[in-house]
């Protein structure tokens, strides 16, 4: 295979600028014909040519698979097996998925042991893809249980009813903070973190920018446990904020709104199986002193800044500290 990840998507480049009216084969030599190509849609495909009809295939993560049959094609390129993108920002995957093809492709000694390598290459991608989407729900679940306790916590230091905190949660909408309240110009950021973590990650200079409101940095001791009588899940959650509700409806229509801009289905068998223990929660003043990286210091030219502080370094910051008896309720 003679052309580089780098060269192939160039070359979808250049058919993004002709989209369905050209295209191109990849390696002559190749026992099964692999074009290239974008669709009349702009959209970048991987079209496998075959003598006998390819079986179907699920379809993977952002590419669409379809088989289908090819009139007046010459008599050993009767079938089609095509891939096609949905997702310009996976190009370059989309092109290790086309060097896959072609290395398996060139090692098989014929069509039919081709077109298993091919399937082979498929299935392991969708397996792939399957642990690394898991993988990051997973994250995203721990981050918004996270964030939901805090609310919970909030009410207790504020006074605050769960409704005025539930219509203050940011999280789910990239906000700076988790937690913001205007008119009294305060906000709340968050930290789900395990026991052990030595530090918390701050994504941005931005998170704690006090520069036009106060700022809270609570940071939480969340556990996933099998215990399921002593854990809570997501949902239970969700179930005590609108039970400690006036007006459930309120919680649930905020709630619900921010869940699903995250993605989350609380009837998803990951959401709904999945429980936490809680730990000590910390609650510091993010104040003068407060070691940060400050958004007036950044040079020019600098962006997309992430940074860790040492949670040793926040001792002295530290205003409440105590240990959440929702499970137990």
């Amino acid at each position: 295979m003679s052309l580089s990840i780098n060269e192939i998507i160039s070359l979808w480049r250049d058919e993004a600028r002709r989209p369905g009216r050209t295209n191109h084969e990849l390696d002559t030599s190749l026992r099964l014909p692999i074009v290239l190509g974008c669709t009349v849609d702009g959209l970048p495909y991987i079209m496998l040519l075959t003598e006998r009809q390819p079986k179907t295939l699920n379809r993977l993560e952002a590419i669409d698979v379809r088989v289908s049959m090819r009139g007046n094609a010459r008599p050993r390129e009767k079938w089609a097996l095509t891939f096609t993108l949905q997702d310009w920002s996976l190009i370059h995957a989309f092109g290790e998925i086309c060097l896959a093809f072609a290395n398996r492709i060139a090692d098989a000694p014929s069509e039919d042991a081709a077109l298993r390598q091919i399937y082979a290459t498929v299935d392991q991608w969708q397996r792939l893809l399957k642990i690394s989407r898991n993988s990051d729900m997973a994250k995203l679940l721990r981050g918004t249980f996270g964030e939901l306790v805090a609310a919970m916590e909030i009410t207790r230091q504020t006074g605050k009813t769960i409704e005025e905190v539930c219509v203050a949660w940011q999280g789910p909408y990239a906000a700076p903070q988790d937690f913001q309240f205007p008119d009294e110009k305060t906000a709340w950021e968050v930290k789900p973190i395990h026991k052990t973590a030595e530090s918390i990650t701050i994504s941005s200079p931005e998170q704690l920018d006090t520069s036009d409101r106060s700022i809270k940095l609570m940071v939480l001791e969340i556990q996933e446990t099998k215990d399921m009588e002593h854990g809570l899940t997501l949902p239970q959650l969700v179930d005590r904020l609108r039970e400690k509700a006036a007006d459930p409806s309120t919680v649930t229509e905020y709630v619900d709104d921010g869940l699903a801009s995250l993605g989350l289905n609380l009837y998803s068998g990951l959401v709904s199986q999945t429980a936490f223990r809680i730990g000590t929660i910390s609650t510091y003043r993010v104040e003068d002193g407060f070691p940060r990286i400050e958004t007036g210091t950044i040079p020019a030219g600098v962006s997309n800044l992430t940074y860790h502080i040492s949670r040793s370094n926040l001792t002295p910051y530290l205003q409440s500290e105590s240990t959440s008896a929702m499970v137990e309720e």
